[in-house]
Protein backbone atom coordinates (compact mmCIF):
# COMPACT_ATOMS: atom_id res chain seq x y z
CA UNK A 1 0.00 0.00 0.00
CA UNK A 2 0.74 3.64 -0.23
CA UNK A 3 2.76 2.93 -3.56
CA UNK A 4 2.54 4.64 -7.01
CA UNK A 5 -1.18 5.32 -8.57
CA UNK A 6 -2.65 6.59 -11.55
CA UNK A 7 -5.43 9.43 -11.31
CA UNK A 8 -7.57 8.71 -14.07
CA UNK A 9 -10.80 9.98 -15.67
CA UNK A 10 -13.04 7.75 -17.36
CA UNK A 11 -16.16 9.04 -18.87
CA UNK A 12 -16.48 11.73 -16.50
CA UNK A 13 -15.24 10.06 -13.45
CA UNK A 14 -12.19 10.43 -11.33
CA UNK A 15 -10.79 7.41 -9.91
CA UNK A 16 -7.13 6.32 -7.84
CA UNK A 17 -5.78 2.76 -9.10
CA UNK A 18 -2.87 1.14 -8.29
CA UNK A 19 -0.09 1.60 -11.18
CA UNK A 20 0.90 -1.86 -11.12
CA UNK A 21 -1.96 -3.96 -13.48
CA UNK A 22 -3.08 0.06 -14.97
CA UNK A 23 -4.29 -0.83 -18.33
CA UNK A 24 -1.94 -0.46 -21.34
CA UNK A 25 -5.00 0.34 -23.64
CA UNK A 26 -6.35 3.38 -21.20
CA UNK A 27 -8.89 4.37 -23.01
CA UNK A 28 -10.13 7.40 -20.88
CA UNK A 29 -9.84 11.46 -21.07
CA UNK A 30 -6.84 11.36 -18.34
CA UNK A 31 -4.01 9.51 -16.76
CA UNK A 32 -1.19 10.87 -14.34
CA UNK A 33 0.66 8.52 -12.56
CA UNK A 34 2.55 10.09 -9.63
CA UNK A 35 2.78 8.50 -5.81
CA UNK A 36 2.77 7.38 -3.06
CA UNK A 37 -0.98 6.81 -3.03
CA UNK A 38 -2.00 8.74 0.62
CA UNK A 39 -5.71 7.25 0.96
CA UNK A 40 -6.84 3.70 -0.48
CA UNK A 41 -10.04 2.90 -1.42
CA UNK A 42 -12.64 2.52 1.92
CA UNK A 43 -10.64 5.72 3.31
CA UNK A 44 -7.46 3.31 4.49
CA UNK A 45 -4.66 5.42 4.91
CA UNK A 46 -1.90 4.50 2.50
CA UNK A 47 1.39 6.01 4.67
CA UNK A 48 2.18 4.15 7.42
CA UNK A 49 5.18 5.68 8.77
CA UNK A 50 6.41 9.60 9.45
CA UNK A 51 9.61 9.99 7.25
CA UNK A 52 10.29 13.24 8.93
CA UNK A 53 10.19 15.25 5.32
CA UNK A 54 8.08 18.54 5.37
CA UNK A 55 7.21 20.19 2.21
CA UNK A 56 4.74 22.05 0.00
CA UNK A 57 2.47 19.26 -1.33
CA UNK A 58 -0.22 18.83 -3.98
CA UNK A 59 -2.94 15.88 -3.65
CA UNK A 60 -5.71 14.81 -6.09
CA UNK A 61 -8.78 14.08 -3.63
CA UNK A 62 -11.61 11.42 -5.07
CA UNK A 63 -15.20 11.75 -3.62
CA UNK A 64 -18.87 11.23 -4.42
CA UNK A 65 -18.17 7.46 -6.29
CA UNK A 66 -15.72 9.63 -8.51
CA UNK A 67 -18.25 12.84 -9.38
CA UNK A 68 -16.15 14.97 -7.57
CA UNK A 69 -12.11 15.28 -7.97
CA UNK A 70 -10.46 17.96 -5.62
CA UNK A 71 -7.28 19.50 -5.81
CA UNK A 72 -5.74 19.72 -2.07
CA UNK A 73 -2.82 22.29 -1.77
CA UNK A 74 -0.88 22.48 1.54
CA UNK A 75 2.34 24.65 2.68
CA UNK A 76 3.24 27.10 5.51
CA UNK A 77 2.44 30.71 4.96
CA UNK A 78 5.79 31.96 6.72
CA UNK A 79 7.26 29.13 4.80
CA UNK A 80 6.60 28.30 1.08
CA UNK A 81 8.31 25.61 0.33
CA UNK A 82 7.39 23.84 3.90
CA UNK A 83 4.66 22.10 4.53
CA UNK A 84 3.26 18.56 6.09
CA UNK A 85 4.62 15.09 6.36
CA UNK A 86 2.98 12.68 3.95
CA UNK A 87 1.75 10.72 7.06
CA UNK A 88 -0.32 13.83 8.66
CA UNK A 89 -1.55 15.05 5.02
CA UNK A 90 -2.74 11.31 4.15
CA UNK A 91 -4.39 11.11 7.85
CA UNK A 92 -5.92 14.71 7.14
CA UNK A 93 -7.68 13.70 3.68
CA UNK A 94 -9.35 10.68 5.01
CA UNK A 95 -10.80 12.07 7.60
CA UNK A 96 -13.93 14.25 7.72
CA UNK A 97 -12.76 17.79 6.25
CA UNK A 98 -11.91 20.78 8.97
CA UNK A 99 -15.09 22.81 8.26
CA UNK A 100 -17.23 19.23 8.99
CA UNK A 101 -19.13 20.22 5.66
CA UNK A 102 -17.81 16.50 4.02
CA UNK A 103 -16.57 13.54 4.37
CA UNK A 104 -12.87 12.31 3.59
CA UNK A 105 -11.45 11.67 0.49
CA UNK A 106 -11.93 8.21 -0.53
CA UNK A 107 -8.79 8.01 -2.35
CA UNK A 108 -6.59 10.26 -3.20
CA UNK A 109 -2.99 10.29 -4.36
CA UNK A 110 0.04 12.37 -3.76
CA UNK A 111 0.46 14.87 -6.97
CA UNK A 112 3.63 16.78 -5.76
CA UNK A 113 5.71 18.46 -3.24
CA UNK A 114 8.34 20.78 -2.83
CA UNK A 115 9.32 23.70 -4.77
CA UNK A 116 6.99 22.82 -7.95
CA UNK A 117 3.93 23.23 -5.39
CA UNK A 118 1.70 25.90 -6.72
CA UNK A 119 -1.79 27.03 -8.43
CA UNK A 120 -3.52 29.78 -10.36
CA UNK A 121 -7.18 30.83 -10.04
CA UNK A 122 -8.26 32.99 -12.92
CA UNK A 123 -8.91 36.09 -11.38
CA UNK A 124 -7.79 35.48 -7.64
CA UNK A 125 -4.94 35.04 -6.11
CA UNK A 126 -2.15 32.32 -6.13
CA UNK A 127 0.21 30.27 -4.83
CA UNK A 128 3.09 30.43 -7.40
CA UNK A 129 5.53 27.98 -8.10
CA UNK A 130 8.64 28.50 -5.89
CA UNK A 131 10.71 25.96 -8.95
CA UNK A 132 10.64 24.94 -12.13
CA UNK A 133 7.54 23.31 -13.32
CA UNK A 134 7.94 21.06 -16.50
CA UNK A 135 4.57 20.08 -16.01
CA UNK A 136 0.78 21.36 -15.01
CA UNK A 137 -2.50 20.14 -14.22
CA UNK A 138 -4.94 22.42 -15.55
CA UNK A 139 -8.76 21.98 -15.17
CA UNK A 140 -11.38 24.18 -16.44
CA UNK A 141 -14.90 24.32 -13.99
CA UNK A 142 -17.88 23.65 -15.50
Amino acid sequence: RGGTGVLAIRAGRASVEAAEGFPEDFAGELAVQCGPRLVEAGRIVGIHRDDGRRYARTAACVRDAGRTLDLVLTWGLDAPLRGPGLLWFARRLAGPSPTGDRDGCEVALNLDGGPSTGFHLAGAPGHPALGPTPWLLTVRAR
